[in-house]
């Protein structure tokens, strides 16, 4: 109508759509293999009543994980994809997720990362790693907090039908015990893990300045580049 004054969205409702959107797109362009519905309600997970699945891998978890784990807070910030090239210790990195996606599409790489930045300083780190199999993949996002990083991860098993997330604390490089906040089916409905799971053995990392990617987003952060393959230990 001629002469309606439009309203400014708030920042707040500008994120939320971008995470919605966001979603969509992930959603529509990378899926994870969905589960035939159990025979029984009684135990969807008893051994003979799932058939073996293979995880493809989905470098969108990174997305996915930093949006339904809750996004930084709403500030202006930079973000720096990585992932681990087939040789085992190159890394290399971009400041366009555009570019990163078109450049590992391809690819089957075990590793992958994204540091997050505001304000000249590191506020998240998400690091995947999968196996060669397919079999499972684990998310973790590490996040600053005074002297201490919090760790959540997220378990995605294929062959069990399970997302398990898990959540820890580091202090002084000292682990604490992980403990549960959630059991679904990969496709999110609410489960219970058998008590024998065997879960993966992804180590924790207690010193992020001392991983090779964030080495890395140093190198470009110093030169100012949007892009940069390097060899790390």
């Amino acid at each position: 109508m001629a002469g309606r004054i439009r309203k400014k969205s708030s920042p707040r409702k500008m994120a939320s759509l971008e995470i919605a959107v966001a979603n969509d797109v992930i959603h529509r362009t990378w899926r994870l293999p969905q589960p035939p519905k159990a025979a029984s309600h009684n135990c969807p997970f008893r051994s003979g009543t799932l058939p073996v699945m293979k995880l493809p891998w989905v470098v969108a978890a990174l997305v996915l994980t930093a949006l339904s784990f809750g996004a930084p807070a709403q500030v202006a910030s930079v973000s720096y994809w990585l992932f681990l090239k087939d040789d085992g210790h190159t890394w290399c990195g971009y400041t366009d997720v555009a570019e990163f996606t078109s450049n590992v599409k391809n690819r089957t790489p075990t590793e992958s990362a994204r540091a997050t930045y505001a304000s000249g300083k590191l506020i998240e780190v998400t690091y995947q790693v999968g196996s060669e199999s397919g079999d499972w993949v684990v998310v973790d996002k590490y996040t600053p907090a005074n002297d201490q990083l919090i760790l959540r991860r997220a378990n995605s098993l294929a062959q069990d039908n399970l997302r398990i997330i898990e959540e820890t604390s580091i202090h002084g490089g000292r682990v604490e015990p992980f403990h549960i906040l959630s059991t679904t089916t990969l496709d999110g409905t609410k489960a219970e893990a058998p008590s024998s799971i065997d879960l993966p053995s992804v180590s924790v990392i207690t010193d992020l300045s001392k991983t090779p990617f964030l080495a890395v987003v140093a190198e470009m952060r110093r030169q100012s580049i949007p892009k940069l393959c390097r060899a790390g230990g």
